[in-house]
């Protein structure tokens, strides 16, 4: 089973940024601000939680409620002082958006990160939870449009080796190598968009998010190739899961498709700016995720000034 006919192809219009992101008002307080929880990080990769967690606080979301083993959550407390952190079930947590994932390989971790999936609460799912969500698939599981997937090509080459061993009917063909996705991006991220019902952003040079039906690719050029760095995902990760969970805040049933593509493309957009940011006006060099997350509320002040 395939997108029988080929998405339409658009560049992502910047022009959408302030009508995207939430400004606070007078009446706001931290909930109608958005809660955004966060499953990022094991023992093996804490540095995944430190990133997506202060992106998430930096890009301005009302409350980041992050859930880890108690070594990982001592180490947030430190660095980050205003997530709050728990153990124990995220399904018992109120929010309005996942950040999961990133950092994270192995253990009960990614039991709750399957868990949180396989509800229609909205969720950023990056590395360690995308074969999850194609494993959920295969199962008879379909995600949904305020489900947004964030693999790179090789990630994505991995969800399709899944659900192709665990669901061999659902598509039709053999399992794309990394350099196949690499080569036709639009191809590829539609096509696990329209399997799996969820919003997939292929991350590369140019981004490329489809829309949950498949029938739309937005794109988004990179500024930079500094940000192909490691900690550069993670750090996105958190940026979108802020941005989701603020649109969640104020929006109790799913929104269109293409609103959550849009979402994820003003995140990568926004990611952009904070990196612009890091050096003077008109240079470029080397683009450490953490300088970059600093840099995120004078990019967010930037945009919401327009």
């Amino acid at each position: 089973m395939s997108l029988e006919n080929s998405p339409t192809v658009r560049a992502f219009d910047a022009g959408q940024l302030p009508a995207l992101l939430k400004a606070p008002g007078e009446k706001s307080h931290k909930y109608t601000r958005g809660v955004l929880g966060v499953l990022t990080g094991s023992e093996d990769y804490p540095g995944a939680a430190l990133m997506s967690v202060r992106a998430a606080v930096n890009t301005g979301v009302g409350m980041v409620r992050f859930v880890g083993t108690s070594q990982l959550n001592f180490l947030i407390n430190l660095s980050v002082p205003e997530a709050v952190c728990s153990t124990g079930d995220p399904l018992e947590l109120r929010v309005d958006a996942w950040a999961l994932g990133s950092g994270v390989s192995q253990g009960s971790r990614l039991e709750h990160i399957r868990a949180v999936l396989s509800t229609e609460t909205a969720a950023v799912g990056d590395a360690g939870a995308v074969p999850l969500a194609a494993q959920l698939v295969a199962g008879g599981r379909i995600l949904m449009q305020q489900h947004i997937l964030t693999p790179h090509a090789g990630e994505l080459a991995d969800f399709f080796t899944w659900l192709l061993a665990l669901a061999p009917n659902l598509f039709d063909g053999a399992a794309p190598e990394r350099a196949e996705i690499e080569a036709d991006p639009v191809f590829w991220a539609s096509q696990a968009a329209y399997l799996s019902g969820a919003t997939v952003l292929l991350k590369g040079g140019v981004t490329h998010i489809a829309t949950s039906d498949g029938k739309l690719v937005l794109t988004v050029e990179s500024n930079s190739p500094w940000l192909a760095t490691a900690g550069s995902g993670d750090t996105l990760t958190g940026i979108m899961g802020a941005l989701l969970a603020q649109h969640q805040a104020h929006h109790t049933q799913p929104s269109a498709p293409l609103i959550y593509a849009q979402l994820a493309a003003a995140a990568v957009t926004v990611h952009g700016l904070a990196s612009d940011l890091v050096h003077t006006p008109g240079t470029r060099g080397p683009l450490p995720p953490t300088e970059v997350a600093q840099r995120l509320p004078a990019a967010l002040a930037q945009l919401l000034s327009v």
